[in-house]
């Protein structure tokens, strides 16, 4: 037993130096750290402190930066500008309407704090629209707005001053609050419109005090304080700047950075802002700041050698709890039986055993991982090849979302089928077979997938410019070298023509299809390109395919792919032949017909588009002609989107309706609205977001969190029955929800918040 001991006691000691070399950087290091922290604390303070004044900058810089924006929005609204232009003697339901502009002007309101009030005010009918409501100027200004030192005569003029000049105005002053005192505020003047029609003025009034306090918190506790100084050199906001303005100012003139009064000295930190040329001013009691550090330091060398026991201590107690098995295994084996590690060698294959588990968990892991990839490629270039995208920034996000990349050169897209006439065409484990191989043969940025309409679709990369064919057949010939001969002999090719844009792989996609389709079922040819179809240019040229595109492009909403196919048919048409006479004329009645094969699928045309179509051009000017054409379709495309985004807010507006009046019920979930409005749940989640900005699950929190504040501020009703009326089962889940929003807990903030009249 002595032997089992003494490897019990070796095993021991093996973790603990194990630890303890483990250990040893990381005390070394913290030694090391201290002595160069000690050197540089200093310093870092004076970071913090210039940081933490840069980050106020640029958090105030962002607010008042999306102020802006929000202005210059407003100013583009077709509401506002409506008001703006009209003279006067504005119909009751006008004036009704005003609520639309107070509304966004109140959303403004509600989104800063240090916002105190906004109004614009209409200089063609002298009327004032404000967050609450609207005035004439004359009642507004002494009833609703007064400025010290400004009669209502003397801010119109200012007022006119800044609509003339077209440049924002940002000065303080004082502005009297309900009570007749006045407060000190800052002023934002700007002119609405442009040029010669800039018809009003926007003022936004910010609370000097509330921006302040913004400022304040880092100066006021290392004692001293933070201003705002403009371009002109105004004081705009200062909060507790323990020296005079001038002084402070003089010093940084000098370049100096530190200025002494008595036995204190202060830091000086500035920082200059983009908006309206701000200078951030910030002045520390350098005696203040320092004050904590040393303290610190002796914190940190007490915090170094306590590490350094800790750590002794943690290794000795590590190495006995994960000896103490090993140890119990090893003191059970019997002297003489297996050898002394027989017991060890044991549990280090038990462990090894465990580990090639879990590698090859992890490989089943990224193999379903990438099927799953696959799908989703597959999927993406399905829309795709059908012209499903409506827009490019539509197939863009979606080529992100789905990690699908394009590389520069042409592309082509090569469907594959079989002949019917050769064994009745492939099983499916045949064309899987093919598919894989396919899959196999793309190259980067090529892709291969099924179709439902069973044939293959190769979607090939060409990297240089010039002829492709040869390029083609090297590849069709590559790829059946790796098939089964029965295979082989089975497969067909047609290859559409190469395209610039791969938007626009829709095309070489159909040209492609009809390419397959045109080989004869007889023919010795294996391979058919799209081009080889028209050699003779006889008659007008205006094929199936390119008319089932055509219909899918204005029923997609795809502006783009409509004007890659109308400069198709310009190209074959009227450069590639001559049509004159009857040809010409036929080939428009022929457009003119899938114009209304489109337009009367929802029902008759509109009076406009159906003047248009009645009207074809009758003369021999084929410029004309196609002008006809490119405004025909465009028109139906853009009635298509408008019907297309009317039909998207009415099914957003009653899927709001719906959350409204259901979001009580604690099994409403995305499943069971999808289900309700007959969508899937991805695309009920993509599509609310896309309506509406937020998230589905989001909104509904955000209505049952505006009952729970409405029930716990205006009852006595317990915690539990507000969960329960608000669509929560579990209490605690409403609590962890409302604290995730509010900060509180439902019971703080009824105390915080409980209004005056409270009912059961």
């Amino acid at each position: 037993m002595r032997d089992n001991e003494r490897l019990s006691w070796n095993i021991f000691l093996r973790f603990i130096v194990s630890n303890l070399m483990i250990l040893f950087p990381a005390l070394v290091g913290s030694v090391a750290a201290y002595i160069l922290a000690s050197r540089t604390m200093f310093e870092v303070a004076d970071n913090i402190a210039r940081i933490q004044l840069e980050r106020t900058a640029a958090d105030l810089d962002l607010r008042f930066q999306d102020f802006e924006k929000a202005v210059t929005a407003l100013s583009s609204d077709y509401e506002v500008n409506w008001y703006l232009n009209h003279p006067g003697g504005f119909t009751g339901a006008e004036l009704y309407h005003t609520r639309r502009v107070s509304r966004r002007l109140s959303s403004l309101h509600l989104g800063m704090e240090f916002l105190e009030r906004i109004f614009i005010y209409l200089e063609r009918s002298g009327l004032v629209v404000y967050e609450n409501g609207f005035a004439p100027y004359d009642l507004f200004y002494t009833t609703l707005f007064e400025v010290e030192g400004y009669s209502a005569q003397m801010w119109l003029s200012l007022m006119g001053e800044v609509n003339a000049r077209e440049l924002p105005s940002f000065f303080p002053g004082s502005y009297k609050v309900s009570g007749g005192h006045y407060v000190p505020v800052l002023f934002f003047l700007r002119s609405l419109g442009t040029g010669t029609y800039r018809r009003g003025v926007l003022v936004a009034i910010f609370n000097k005090e509330l921006l302040a306090r913004r400022l304040s918190p880092l100066p006021e506790s290392y004692g001293g304080g933070v201003m705002v100084v403009d371009g002109g050199g105004r004081v705009v906001v200062s909060s507790g700047v323990p020296l005079p303005v001038e002084e402070v100012r003089g010093a940084m003139r000098e370049g100096r950075k530190e200025i002494r009064v008595g036995g204190e000295r202060f830091k000086i930190y500035s920082h200059r802002s983009g908006f309206m040329d701000w200078h951030y001013i910030a002045v520390v009691n350098t005696k203040k700041v320092n004050a904590p550090l040393s303290s610190a330091r002796g914190v940190w060398l007490l915090l170094v050698l306590l590490g350094c026991v800790g750590g002794v201590s943690f290794a000795y107690g590590v190495a006995f709890s994960n000896s103490r098995p090993l140890s119990r295994i090893v003191r059970r084996i019997p002297q003489g039986v297996g050898g002394s590690f027989r017991g060890l060698t044991s549990v280090y294959q038990e462990v090894e055993e465990a580990l090639v588990h879990l590698s090859e968990r992890a490989h089943e892991l990224e193999a379903e991982s990438d099927r799953k990839n696959r799908l989703f490629r597959d999927y993406f270039f399905q829309i795709l090849l059908r012209g499903g995208y409506e827009d490019r920034e539509i197939w863009r996000k979606d080529a992100e979302r789905f990690g699908i990349g394009f590389l520069s050169g042409r592309y082509l897209v090569i469907a594959v089928g079989t002949s019917p006439l050769e064994f009745g065409g492939m099983g499916a484990e045949a064309l899987d077979q093919v598919e894989a191989l396919l899959e196999q043969r793309a190259g980067e940025g090529e892709h291969c997938l099924r179709m439902p309409s069973g044939i293959l679709a190769v979607v090939k990369h060409l990297p240089g410019g010039g002829e492709c064919r040869r390029e083609v057949e090297e590849w069709v010939r590559t790829s059946l070298e790796g098939l089964p001969e029965r295979l082989s002999r089975l497969l067909l090719f047609g290859v559409g023509s190469p395209v610039e844009d791969p938007f626009l792989l829709p095309l070489s996609f159909g040209e492609a299809k009809a390419a397959l389709e045109a080989i004869p079922p007889e023919g010795r040819t294996s391979i058919q390109f799209y081009e080889d179809l028209h050699p003779a240019p006889l008659g007008y040229w205006y094929p199936l395919d390119v008319e089932e595109a055509l219909i899918r492009a204005v029923r997609g909403g795809n502006r783009d792919l409509l004007v890659s196919l109308l400069s198709d048919l310009w190209r074959e048409n009227f450069q590639e032949r001559t049509l004159v006479g009857l040809e010409l004329q036929n080939f428009f009645l022929a457009l003119r017909g899938t114009m209304l094969r489109v337009v009367n699928e929802n029902g008759p045309p509109s009076p406009d588009i159906l003047a248009l179509l009645e009207a074809p051009p009758r003369g021999g000017d084929e410029e004309e002609g196609i002008r006809w054409v490119t405004d025909v379709f465009t028109r139906i495309l853009e009635m298509r989107n408008r019907e297309k985004r009317s039909h998207n807010e009415t099914l957003a507006l009653q899927i709001e309706g719906y959350l409204r009046d259901h979001f009580d019920d604690p099994s409403l979930c995305l499943s069971s609205i999808a289900e309700r409005f007959h969508l899937s749940e991805s695309y009920l989640s993509s599509f609310f977001r896309e309506q509406r900005g937020e998230y589905l699950s989001g909104y509904l929190l955000r209505l049952r969190m505006e009952r729970a504040v409405d029930l716990l501020v205006h009852t006595r009703m317990p915690v539990e029955e507000v969960a329960r009326r608000c669509g929560y089962t579990n209490v605690s889940s409403f609590r962890r929800a409302f604290k995730r929003m509010f900060g509180v807990s439902p019971h703080r903030y009824r105390d915080e918040h409980a209004g005056s009249s409270i009912s059961q």
